[in-house]
């Protein structure tokens, strides 16, 4: 009997090697999408771990982004499903700051823009004090921090309204002036104005992330 050459293995051996190959790519999928890359290392002192809804203090972020910064104002659509923030944090970084807002179930549209004293509450109008040389409006649309559920109301966002830049060479604080017939508004306190803010769209959970540069 004739000893089988490797041509009649080769066929069984790339449908093995294949499965690997596919198991080994649905496992690093899984691990991009689990939100692990955000913003706050867990762990630090007052960090807060990823998809909490309570966002405070600073702690130590990755020098990482998906996205290039560009100057503002720098814009994105609002889609049809409503977008609820559960949290907001910033965070001190390898050159710069972050500042993330989370939200359930999509990311909303966005204007991101510097805006100019005084800053006033969308709605009443009442004037809000930020701290800063500059101030960066963010500016959420479609989104809302509560939702209805039958006649009840329901909050998404339970955390400060007024969160401080501690550690950070960049922010000073950001404050929640706003939300008010669909738009969410966080006006961020800037120690000096920057040139450029890079903005990236994330999931696992729905974030909005901007990475602000220092000097």
């Amino acid at each position: 009997m004739p000893r089988p050459g490797p041509a009649r293995y080769r066929g069984p051996m790339r449908r093995r090697v294949g499965s690997v190959l596919v198991a080994a790519c649905l496992l690093a999928a899984a691990g991009c999408n689990r939100g692990d890359d955000p913003t706050i290392t867990p762990g630090s002192p007052g960090s807060t771990v990823p998809g909490s809804s309570l966002g405070t203090s600073p702690g130590t972020a990755p020098p990482d982004t998906v996205a290039g910064g560009r100057p503002p104002p720098i814009t994105a659509p609002a889609g049809t499903e409503r977008a609820h923030l559960t949290g907001a944090r910033i965070g001190a970084r390898t050159g710069g700051d972050r500042v993330v807002f989370e939200f359930d179930p999509v990311v909303p549209g966005y204007t991101i823009d510097f805006t100019t004293r005084p800053v006033t509450q969308d709605g009443s109008g009442k004037p809000v004090e930020v701290e800063g040389e500059a101030l960066l409006e963010v500016r959420l649309e479609n989104a809302a921090t509560a939702r209805f559920e039958g006649e009840n109301v329901v909050l998404t966002y339970e955390g400060p309204k007024r969160l401080e830049g501690m550690s950070t060479s960049v922010v000073t604080e950001a404050v929640l002036v706003g939300d008010f017939e669909g738009q969410v508004t966080w006006v961020i306190g800037l120690r000096t104005k920057i040139p450029t803010v890079a903005v990236s769209a994330l999931g696992g959970p729905s974030r909005l992330v901007l990475d602000l540069p220092a000097g």
